[in-house]
Formats: structure tokens, sequence, C-alpha cells
């Protein structure tokens, strides 16, 4: 997933049209309401007929979420998942993405959000391209490369 929700999304297609466009993509056969239920955790349901130019930032950021998360992937890397929401749908974005990580989905996100970083399992913290922090540390950068 791209920063920004308007790069992950086609204008041509509906919400709905885009999760069937990525179940296809990657060869799933995605269960009945499967879609249903992924675009209602993320507040998307009355939007699924909508095409992107119809949402808000913050919607178009869920759908690109519920386009990279159909299926669901073995892996989602999102960069700045949450940079375009309002504090609301961060949360509802978090839930889904707890919810996607039960189903065996890592996820792997960049981040300044300390919100993000607080529901993460791991966190490993970069400046500059090098890790000055990872999971475990107390803070000393001996040794990290």
């Amino acid at each position: 997933m791209f920063q920004n929700p308007a790069d992950n999304l086609l204008d041509y297609l509906t919400v709905r049209q885009h999760l069937r466009l990525a179940a296809q993509m990657r060869g799933v056969s995605v269960r009945h309401g499967e879609a249903e239920e992924l675009l209602e955790r993320l507040g998307l349901a009355s939007r699924a007929n909508n095409l992107p130019r119809q949402l808000s930032g913050g919607e178009q950021q869920r759908a690109a979420i519920a386009f990279a998360a159909i299926g669901p992937p073995a892996l989602l890397v999102a960069d700045e998942p949450t940079g375009q929401l309002d504090h609301d749908t961060v949360g509802d974005v978090l839930d889904a993405f707890t919810a996607l990580a039960r189903t065996g989905v890592a996820i792997v996100a960049a981040t300044h959000d300390p919100i993000v970083a607080q529901h993460a399992d791991r966190v490993v913290h970069m400046v500059d391209g090098r890790i000055i922090a990872g999971p475990g540390d107390t803070g000393s950068t001996e040794g990290i490369r």
C-alpha cells in the first residue's frame, strides 16, 4: 500500500470492483460475504458502489487497505497506513489489521504514528535508514547495523 490513497486505486472502479479485481489478480476465490465483511469492518459498506473520487481521503485509504487485504495475502506492507485518517478511523483500521493478523497475515507498516506503533507486536526504530532500536532493545545502539 502506498502512502497516498489515490496511488492505490483505479479511478474507474468502485470500491467493490476493486475487491473483486484484487481477488482475481491473486487467483483466490473469495468466500461468500468476505468482501462485505471487510468493507463493514473498515466502515465502507455504505460506500461500496462509489468510485474513488467520490470518497474522502480517509475513505480512499480504507478502500486501499481493503484492496490490499482481500484474499487475504500472506504479507501486507503499508507506508503510513493511517496518515490520512482521523482518530476514530485509525481505530477502525487498526482493528482490521488485528483481525487480519489473527488470520495469519503478516503486516509490516512504516509509520510515524505512535498509536500504530503501540498496536504492533514488534517495533523497530530507524533513523536515516539505520536501525537504532529493535524488539527487546534497551536503547543501546551498540552492535546494531
